[in-house]
């Protein structure tokens, strides 16, 4: 049970040195027993839960099962590339492994390989359009819940955090909305990602340019790539028939 909080500023999930959360400012910690955890963890874990849970019930289970997988790599790249970021301290400190993590570096490292992965699989014939849907459709649940996650636990101002809310929760019924209506993803629900959080983040204290929004554009500019390719490919397949 979360007893009280601390309003300090942490670590963020995507760049420690900056101190900021995706799109959101990082300043509590919450004491859950005797753990001290900040704000943009217990988001994160939240996020995932719903995330998994949406992609369960309008996919299938094994569908669900490999967009936690994809979810988890990206924490574990996210985590070991400080070795990267951080050699020198690491060389010196080798348990500093266990405190820090490579920020923003890190995370586009872990997405970057996933998409290059997908590239791969998909080239191989070894990944189907539902299953590349689901991943995406998977993120899409994920940065929405985190963003409201974000907005809810850290203070700000109030028109800022409402928004914030209100923007993210109307992007993740319409990405359900839209699934339910045509069962495929195109390059709309990319598109619409981007400038919810473009729009977002235009008022957030963050500001336009931070490195959630570019993880968000990553995500969006290789999901329309590897999507475009899958289409060209079924168009000539279709030709071909």
């Amino acid at each position: 049970m979360i007893s009280k909080y601390v309003a300090v500023e942490s670590n963020s999930l995507y760049d420690g040195s900056r101190k900021r959360g995706i799109g959101m400012l990082v300043n509590k910690y919450f004491l859950i027993g005797k753990i001290t955890v900040p704000s943009s963890w217990i988001a994160l874990i939240v996020a995932f839960i719903v995330a998994y849970s949406l992609v369960r019930i309008l996919f299938k289970a094994k569908s669900a099962n490999k967009w936690a997988d994809q979810f988890f790599t990206i924490l574990v790249i996210w985590k070991l590339s400080v070795v990267v970021t951080h050699a020198s301290l690491i060389v010196k400190t080798p348990m500093a492994i266990i405190y820090f993590n490579g920020g923003l570096f890190g995370f586009c490292l872990g997405i970057a390989y996933l998409f290059i992965r997908g590239w791969m699989d998909q080239h191989r014939g070894s990944l189907m359009k539902e299953q590349w849907d689901s991943l995406l459709y998977g993120a899409v649940f994920t940065l929405s819940t985190y963003q409201v996650g974000m907005a809810v636990l850290n203070d700000g101002p109030i028109y800022v955090r409402v928004a914030t809310v209100v923007l993210f929760t109307v992007l993740l019924l319409l990405a359900i909305w839209r699934f339910t209506k045509k069962k495929e993803i195109g390059n709309q629900e990319p598109l619409l990602l981007a400038s919810v959080h473009l729009f977002a983040a235009s008022f957030q204290p963050a500001g336009v340019w931070n490195g959630a929004l570019l993880v968000t554009l990553l995500i969006v500019g290789l999901w329309m790539l590897i999507n475009s390719r899958m289409e060209h490919g079924k168009t000539n397949t279709e030709e071909m028939i």
